[in-house]
């Protein structure tokens, strides 16, 4: 019995030492959500975006300051697919309101805030803007979304 408690008392003295050395090698901000960490743009200083659709397979959504299109992968194009709730049928052109929100947007600091789907979605900013990736590698098509904050320009 007393080999439990000593034991015990090791792994607790243990884990408190890697807490402890966690927080001096990682501030507490890091382990905040960004919302609650805090950001280099306030949320009065972005627009969100949102895009949802039916995917099966990949799908690879292109934002430049001039326009916005798919670049279909593998499986399926994807269905139902909304810019802002909005119905965006087709994906070649950039969706009817991209003109107009485009113009004061830095593109280069969009950040994905959420996402929604049972497989990936991923953000990569590029030199003209970013690219938003959707995969979906299991059998059947899914439900996606994801919203991004991009800030506005200064």
């Amino acid at each position: 019995m007393k080999n439990v408690f000593a034991g015990a008392g090791l792994l607790i003295t243990g884990v408190g030492i890697g807490f402890g050395l966690a927080m001096i090698f990682h501030p507490v901000k890091s382990f905040l959500p960004r919302s609650l960490a805090g950001t280099a743009t306030s949320p009065s200083k972005s627009v969100a975006i949102t895009i949802s659709a039916i995917i099966d397979g990949s799908e690879r959504f292109i934002f430049t300051p001039d326009n916005v299109w798919d670049e279909h992968g593998r499986w399926q194009p994807p269905k139902d697919v909304l810019f802002n709730g909005e119905p965006w049928t087709d994906l070649t052109t950039p969706p009817p309101q991209w003109d107009k929100l485009s113009r004061n947007l830095d593109l280069s600091r969009a950040e994905l805030v959420q996402r929604k789907g049972r497989d990936i979605i991923a953000l990569e900013r590029t030199a003209d803007g970013f690219d938003l990736y959707f995969a979906d590698t299991q059998m059947g098509a899914a439900q996606y979304e994801a919203t991004i904050s991009i800030p506005i320009k200064p």
